[in-house]
């Protein structure tokens, strides 16, 4: 709770909480186990983008620490490209699929504004 600044939130209810600092209490809770994958629909849907950023990179660094593994569901094309591979889906199937190591994350980025609404080479 100390590490992701939510400690002052113990005692309280989630009607009592922001959207914001519930998104930040269920980060937690999903790796207060140490499990060896998450699965993340939007983890920083709810917070603004500092916090998003913040929020993001100690996950990660929680996730490394653990050896754990993070499947993520999100919107967010700058959170995407925080993954190591970005897989891109267009009404329930496989559009594009990018490793960012080989490409990097400003190429990435890039793609998915690009690309967002195409399948394969065709506008959707």
């Amino acid at each position: 709770m100390e590490r992701i600044g939510i400690r002052q939130y113990k005692d309280k209810y989630p009607s009592q909480m922001s959207g914001g600092q519930q998104q930040r209490v269920a980060i937690a809770r999903s790796l207060i186990n140490q499990p060896k994958i998450i699965f993340a629909d939007e983890p920083t849907g709810n917070l603004d983008s500092k916090s998003s950023e913040m929020a993001m990179e100690l996950l990660k660094e929680i996730i490394k620490e653990n050896n754990t593994n993070l499947v993520m569901v999100t919107h967010d094309r700058k959170i995407a490209t925080t993954a190591d591979r970005v897989i891109e889906l267009v009404d329930g199937r496989i559009n594009k699929d990018y490793l960012i190591d080989q490409m990097g994350k400003e190429q990435v980025r890039e793609k998915l504004e690009h690309l967002a609404c195409t399948i394969g080479d065709e506008p959707c």
